[in-house]
Protein backbone atom coordinates (compact mmCIF):
# COMPACT_ATOMS: atom_id res chain seq x y z
CA UNK A 1 0.00 0.00 0.00
CA UNK A 2 1.23 3.46 -0.96
CA UNK A 3 1.99 5.85 1.59
CA UNK A 4 0.74 9.41 0.75
CA UNK A 5 0.84 12.76 2.16
CA UNK A 6 -2.31 14.94 1.50
CA UNK A 7 -1.67 18.88 0.88
CA UNK A 8 -3.86 21.28 1.61
CA UNK A 9 -3.69 25.25 1.00
CA UNK A 10 -5.87 26.90 2.58
CA UNK A 11 -6.95 30.57 2.48
CA UNK A 12 -9.81 32.11 4.24
CA UNK A 13 -12.02 28.98 4.06
CA UNK A 14 -13.06 27.18 7.16
CA UNK A 15 -16.33 25.51 6.23
CA UNK A 16 -14.59 23.44 3.55
CA UNK A 17 -11.57 22.95 5.85
CA UNK A 18 -14.28 21.78 8.41
CA UNK A 19 -15.37 19.40 5.80
CA UNK A 20 -12.43 18.00 4.89
CA UNK A 21 -11.10 17.16 8.31
CA UNK A 22 -15.13 15.50 9.31
CA UNK A 23 -14.77 13.23 5.62
CA UNK A 24 -10.77 12.16 7.04
CA UNK A 25 -11.77 11.33 10.31
CA UNK A 26 -14.59 8.88 8.52
CA UNK A 27 -11.73 7.03 6.60
CA UNK A 28 -11.01 3.41 7.16
CA UNK A 29 -8.07 3.17 10.09
CA UNK A 30 -6.06 1.07 7.31
CA UNK A 31 -6.31 4.44 5.27
CA UNK A 32 -5.50 6.78 8.38
CA UNK A 33 -2.47 4.78 9.01
CA UNK A 34 -1.11 5.23 5.46
CA UNK A 35 -1.74 8.63 4.99
CA UNK A 36 -0.72 12.07 6.31
CA UNK A 37 -2.44 15.44 5.89
CA UNK A 38 -0.73 19.07 5.94
CA UNK A 39 -2.53 22.28 5.79
CA UNK A 40 -0.93 25.50 4.61
CA UNK A 41 -2.55 28.81 5.47
CA UNK A 42 -1.40 30.64 2.73
CA UNK A 43 -1.25 33.99 4.83
CA UNK A 44 -5.06 34.01 5.24
CA UNK A 45 -6.68 36.92 7.08
CA UNK A 46 -8.39 34.58 9.35
CA UNK A 47 -5.88 32.22 10.64
CA UNK A 48 -6.65 28.35 9.68
CA UNK A 49 -8.07 26.03 12.93
CA UNK A 50 -8.91 22.65 13.94
CA UNK A 51 -12.59 23.40 15.56
CA UNK A 52 -13.16 19.79 16.77
CA UNK A 53 -11.59 16.55 17.34
CA UNK A 54 -9.58 14.43 14.57
CA UNK A 55 -7.16 11.55 15.17
CA UNK A 56 -5.60 11.84 11.78
CA UNK A 57 -2.11 12.50 11.22
CA UNK A 58 -2.26 16.18 10.69
CA UNK A 59 0.42 18.91 10.66
CA UNK A 60 -0.46 22.78 9.99
CA UNK A 61 2.00 25.40 8.93
CA UNK A 62 0.88 28.92 8.63
CA UNK A 63 2.79 31.35 5.98
CA UNK A 64 3.13 35.07 7.45
CA UNK A 65 3.04 37.54 4.77
CA UNK A 66 0.11 37.62 3.14
CA UNK A 67 1.22 37.06 -0.59
CA UNK A 68 -1.22 37.22 -3.73
CA UNK A 69 -1.86 33.83 -4.86
CA UNK A 70 0.65 32.30 -3.22
CA UNK A 71 -1.06 28.56 -3.65
CA UNK A 72 2.60 27.36 -5.53
CA UNK A 73 4.57 28.49 -2.03
CA UNK A 74 2.07 27.17 0.46
CA UNK A 75 2.34 23.78 -1.89
CA UNK A 76 5.81 24.03 -1.92
CA UNK A 77 5.92 23.99 1.81
CA UNK A 78 3.65 21.05 2.13
CA UNK A 79 5.57 18.43 -0.07
CA UNK A 80 8.80 19.86 1.73
CA UNK A 81 7.41 19.02 5.13
CA UNK A 82 5.76 15.69 3.64
CA UNK A 83 7.60 12.41 4.91
CA UNK A 84 6.00 9.71 3.16
CA UNK A 85 6.68 8.37 -0.70
CA UNK A 86 4.40 10.08 -2.70
CA UNK A 87 2.94 13.83 -2.38
CA UNK A 88 -0.81 14.54 -3.48
CA UNK A 89 -1.58 18.05 -4.08
CA UNK A 90 -5.57 18.92 -3.15
CA UNK A 91 -7.64 21.95 -3.34
CA UNK A 92 -9.44 22.77 -0.42
CA UNK A 93 -12.88 22.30 -2.11
CA UNK A 94 -11.93 19.35 -3.58
CA UNK A 95 -12.76 16.12 -1.59
CA UNK A 96 -11.86 12.55 -1.76
CA UNK A 97 -14.66 10.45 -0.03
CA UNK A 98 -14.19 7.66 2.29
CA UNK A 99 -15.63 5.08 -0.09
CA UNK A 100 -13.31 6.24 -2.89
CA UNK A 101 -10.05 6.53 -0.42
CA UNK A 102 -8.56 3.17 -0.44
CA UNK A 103 -8.69 2.93 -3.96
CA UNK A 104 -5.94 5.85 -3.91
CA UNK A 105 -3.92 3.92 -1.51
CA UNK A 106 -3.68 0.58 -3.44
CA UNK A 107 -3.17 2.30 -7.50
CA UNK A 108 0.51 1.68 -8.77
CA UNK A 109 2.03 4.57 -9.86
CA UNK A 110 5.14 4.20 -11.92
CA UNK A 111 8.14 5.92 -11.52
CA UNK A 112 8.38 9.38 -13.88
CA UNK A 113 4.60 9.49 -13.47
CA UNK A 114 2.63 13.00 -12.55
CA UNK A 115 -0.83 11.45 -12.11
CA UNK A 116 -4.15 12.92 -12.30
CA UNK A 117 -7.65 11.81 -11.21
CA UNK A 118 -11.50 12.40 -12.54
CA UNK A 119 -13.47 14.35 -10.55
CA UNK A 120 -17.08 15.07 -10.22
CA UNK A 121 -19.61 17.99 -9.02
CA UNK A 122 -22.24 17.03 -5.98
CA UNK A 123 -24.64 16.54 -8.20
CA UNK A 124 -22.60 13.63 -10.17
CA UNK A 125 -21.86 15.70 -13.25
CA UNK A 126 -18.75 14.95 -14.95
CA UNK A 127 -15.86 17.02 -14.93
CA UNK A 128 -12.23 17.15 -16.97
CA UNK A 129 -9.54 16.25 -14.63
CA UNK A 130 -7.86 19.30 -12.80
CA UNK A 131 -3.98 19.00 -13.72
CA UNK A 132 -2.96 21.50 -10.48
CA UNK A 133 -4.25 18.73 -8.17
CA UNK A 134 -1.24 16.12 -8.96
CA UNK A 135 0.18 12.86 -7.27
CA UNK A 136 3.85 12.08 -7.54
CA UNK A 137 6.74 10.57 -5.92
CA UNK A 138 7.90 13.10 -3.45
CA UNK A 139 11.32 12.88 -4.39
CA UNK A 140 11.14 13.26 -7.84
CA UNK A 141 8.97 16.57 -7.17
CA UNK A 142 11.55 17.89 -5.09
CA UNK A 143 14.32 16.72 -7.91
CA UNK A 144 12.25 18.76 -10.20
CA UNK A 145 12.20 21.72 -8.86
CA UNK A 146 8.58 21.96 -7.47
CA UNK A 147 6.61 24.78 -8.36
CA UNK A 148 7.52 27.31 -9.19
CA UNK A 149 7.39 30.66 -7.11
CA UNK A 150 7.92 33.34 -9.54
CA UNK A 151 4.36 32.68 -10.43
CA UNK A 152 3.51 33.91 -7.02
CA UNK A 153 1.69 37.30 -6.88
CA UNK A 154 -0.39 36.93 -9.73
CA UNK A 155 -3.22 33.71 -11.18
CA UNK A 156 -2.45 31.34 -12.78
CA UNK A 157 -0.12 29.51 -15.74
CA UNK A 158 1.96 27.96 -13.25
CA UNK A 159 0.57 24.62 -14.03
CA UNK A 160 1.87 25.45 -18.08
CA UNK A 161 5.19 25.49 -16.86
CA UNK A 162 5.09 22.83 -14.67
CA UNK A 163 3.98 20.72 -16.98
CA UNK A 164 6.31 22.07 -19.97
CA UNK A 165 9.28 21.24 -17.56
CA UNK A 166 7.64 17.85 -16.55
CA UNK A 167 7.04 16.73 -19.97
CA UNK A 168 10.83 17.75 -21.08
CA UNK A 169 12.27 15.86 -18.07
CA UNK A 170 10.54 12.72 -19.38
CA UNK A 171 7.69 12.29 -17.44
CA UNK A 172 4.15 10.82 -18.09
CA UNK A 173 1.10 12.13 -17.65
CA UNK A 174 -1.49 9.38 -16.16
CA UNK A 175 -5.01 10.04 -15.89
CA UNK A 176 -7.05 7.57 -13.49
CA UNK A 177 -10.42 6.68 -13.51
CA UNK A 178 -10.39 5.85 -9.68
CA UNK A 179 -10.53 7.20 -7.10
CA UNK A 180 -12.80 10.72 -8.36
CA UNK A 181 -12.35 13.94 -6.42
CA UNK A 182 -15.45 15.07 -5.70
CA UNK A 183 -15.44 19.02 -6.27
CA UNK A 184 -17.79 21.58 -4.66
CA UNK A 185 -18.63 23.79 -6.56
CA UNK A 186 -18.28 27.53 -5.24
CA UNK A 187 -15.94 25.85 -2.29
CA UNK A 188 -13.17 28.27 -3.02
CA UNK A 189 -15.98 31.06 -3.21
CA UNK A 190 -13.76 32.88 0.02
CA UNK A 191 -10.86 33.50 -2.35
CA UNK A 192 -11.55 36.68 -3.73
CA UNK A 193 -8.30 37.94 -5.18
CA UNK A 194 -8.67 38.76 -8.55
CA UNK A 195 -8.47 35.98 -11.17
CA UNK A 196 -6.36 37.69 -14.09
CA UNK A 197 -3.77 36.23 -15.72
CA UNK A 198 -2.05 38.93 -17.85
CA UNK A 199 1.08 39.00 -15.36
CA UNK A 200 1.41 35.32 -15.47
CA UNK A 201 1.18 34.95 -19.22
CA UNK A 202 3.64 37.53 -19.82
CA UNK A 203 6.35 35.59 -17.13
CA UNK A 204 5.93 32.41 -18.83
CA UNK A 205 6.23 34.29 -22.55
CA UNK A 206 9.63 35.66 -21.12
CA UNK A 207 10.34 32.48 -19.43
CA UNK A 208 10.02 30.65 -22.97
CA UNK A 209 12.28 33.21 -24.78
CA UNK A 210 14.53 33.06 -22.22
CA UNK A 211 13.95 36.85 -20.84
CA UNK A 212 12.54 36.08 -17.15
CA UNK A 213 15.85 34.52 -15.53
CA UNK A 214 14.07 32.23 -13.45
CA UNK A 215 14.79 32.01 -9.46
CA UNK A 216 15.34 28.25 -8.71
CA UNK A 217 14.73 28.99 -4.74
CA UNK A 218 11.78 27.73 -3.01
CA UNK A 219 9.84 28.75 0.08
CA UNK A 220 10.64 32.26 0.03
CA UNK A 221 8.81 33.68 2.37
CA UNK A 222 8.51 32.84 6.73
CA UNK A 223 6.17 30.25 8.06
CA UNK A 224 5.68 28.83 11.16
CA UNK A 225 4.05 25.17 12.29
CA UNK A 226 1.18 25.51 14.18
CA UNK A 227 -0.02 21.66 15.04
Amino acid sequence: MNEITICVPFYQNPDMLALQIETWNRYPDQAKKALRFIVVDDGSPEPARIDHQTDVDLQMYRIREDILWNNTGAKNLAADKAETSHVLFLDIDHVIEPDNIMTLLTNTYEPKTVNIFKRITQKNEERPANTYLVLMNRAEFLDLGMWDEDFAGGYGVDGTSFWKLATQKGFRRVEWTSPTFRIYLGGDANTIAPRDKTRNRKIHQQKEHGVFKSNPRRLRFEYERTR
